[in-house]
């Protein structure tokens, strides 16, 4: 209540994953709250022995499982909390098992990002390497195997492409904006309509001097000349040049 954010997670205990630090439950905590702390007027603690931790909890580190109801100041109604005690297996002072507060609530398993191949995903401004991965032809296919719930600043950059900023929130089902597509950028742009104007005045001089296709082939993707796609279309091009004078192109002028 008194959003003391680090001071509680250092009484939790979290699954070991590199993205549930100490730092990026504060940011999730302090983006996802009000900034106004809370104060409360009554409140009472109770044992609730049916009340499980979920998966991530195992029935021998179980300490048992609390209630918490308690009334905030200019609230009419109650309000009710659950807490999960687990043994660390650690001692305090030499004799007592140290209990940690474990809440599945606070962290989804298994968030899936879909992002371009050979971009980069950052969390919070911590980029995200520790995670599954697998790609397509259509993209770059993240699983991050635990995340805070709560709301995070996205940026994904790639080679060539503009930056994508953006601001997603994170729950029990996954990610609301799981799918980030890039733009290129004005630069990238720029090149390939240079590198594209150069390749076409090369493969139509090529056609008007009725080369063979195995002179230009360099030029197209491995995908045109494996479905010969590039070479029907080169020999459906050398038809229309005709004989140069009685027929078909006698010249071609490229401009901007």
């Amino acid at each position: 209540m008194a959003h003391e954010w680090g001071q509680a997670y250092d009484y939790c205990e979290f699954p070991d994953n590199d993205l549930l630090t100490k730092q990026m439950y504060v940011n999730v905590s302090t983006a996802g709250n009000s900034k106004t702390p809370l104060q409360y007027k009554s409140v009472r603690v109770e044992k609730e022995n049916n009340w499980a931790a979920g998966d991530y909890d195992t029935t021998d580190r179980s300490a048992g499982s609390y209630v918490i109801r308690y009334m905030v100041k200019g609230s009419a109604g109650e309000e009710t909390d659950y807490l999960t005690l687990v043994k660390t297996g650690k001692k305090k002072f030499l004799f007592w098992d140290e209990l940690k507060v474990t809440d599945s609530d606070s962290w989804s398993q298994d968030v899936h990002f879909e992002i371009p191949v050979g971009a980069t995903l950052k969390l919070n401004g911590v980029e995200v390497t520790d995670a599954d991965v697998t790609e397509d032809a259509y993209g770059q296919y993240l699983t991050i195997t635990y995340l805070f719930t709560g709301s995070y600043k996205m940026e994904v950059e790639g080679p060539g492409m503009e930056p994508y900023r953006g601001n997603t929130y994170v729950d029990h089902y996954g990610c609301e904006d799981s799918h980030v597509s890039l733009r290129p950028s004005t630069e990238t742009v720029k090149s390939v309509m240079a590198q594209a104007e150069a390749d076409f005045v090369a493969i139509m001089d090529s056609a008007l001097a009725g080369a063979d296709f195995s002179t230009i082939e360099s030029l197209f993707s491995e995908d045109m000349i494996a479905n010969e796609g590039a070479l029907y279309e080169y020999e459906d091009l050398l038809e229309i040049t005709g004989d140069g004078v009685d027929e078909g192109v006698v010249t071609l002028m490229l401009g901007p």
